[in-house]
């Protein structure tokens, strides 16, 4: 709104509100023209070495019974016998394959001459006893079946070979429509104030509230 010399508006605050209004959308739009475009975050350095603990327990269970390790990775695994009968902890080498539940002994057997174990500890009998076993983790992605040989197929677990995830708690610039959603919304919520101001002055001047009229010419 554009006042005429010599003439006052009667609600100033129209102006200012409308030009404010105009330098919030302004604003917004230099940032969106500026705003750089991310660029990909590096990749996280994976690390060297992973520790790996899991117990195996007189429920015929391993706890617990997965575990993620990057490829490569030097795997330092401590098994902890829990019960007092024995246990194997026995790490398949082929990946992605599950071996059928319904595979008796002797099957379970041949399977493991065909994909040497990984790893194969005898836990023995003694509860408390601890097995610690270095390893390099696979190269291939994907999953690796570890067993009991003894209570197979009750007793099993899965080794999972994963790339690296980013650093929880990283952050990244805003993104474009972040910056318009943001300067939209400011816009919006300014406008409206000028609006609820507008008619509230609209309302005062109809109800007689307005300024006090001029004194007459003397």
């Amino acid at each position: 709104m554009t006042e005429r010399p010599g003439h006052r508006t009667p609600f100033p605050f129209l102006v200012w509100g409308s030009r404010l209004a105009l330098a919030v959308a302004v604003l917004a739009a230099g940032l969106v023209v500026s705003l750089p475009v991310a660029a990909a975050a590096p990749a996280p350095t994976v690390a060297a070495t992973e520790f790996v603990n899991i117990s195996a327990t007189t429920s015929l269970s391993f706890v617990p019974d997965s575990f993620t390790v990057v490829p490569g990775a030097s795997v330092h695994l401590l098994v902890t016998q829990m019960a007092d009968f024995d246990h194997t902890f026995t790490l398949s080498s082929a990946t992605n394959v599950t071996i059928p539940a319904s595979d008796d002994a002797a099957q379970v057997a041949a399977f493991f001459n065909a994909h040497p174990a990984i790893v194969n500890i005898s836990l023995g009998s003694t509860a408390g006893a601890q097995f610690p076993e270095t390893f390099t983790a696979p190269a291939a992605l994907g999953t690796y079946e570890f067993v009991c040989l003894i209570h197979f197929p009750t007793m099993t677990g899965v080794m999972t070979v994963a790339s690296s995830l980013p650093s929880p708690g990283s952050s990244s610039s805003p993104t474009t429509l972040e910056v318009v959603g943001i300067g939209a919304g400011v816009g919006i919520v300014v406008i409206a104030a000028v609006v609820v101001v507008w008619s509230r002055a609209r309302r005062r001047a109809r109800s007689g509230g307005g300024s006090p009229p001029a004194p007459p010419a003397t």
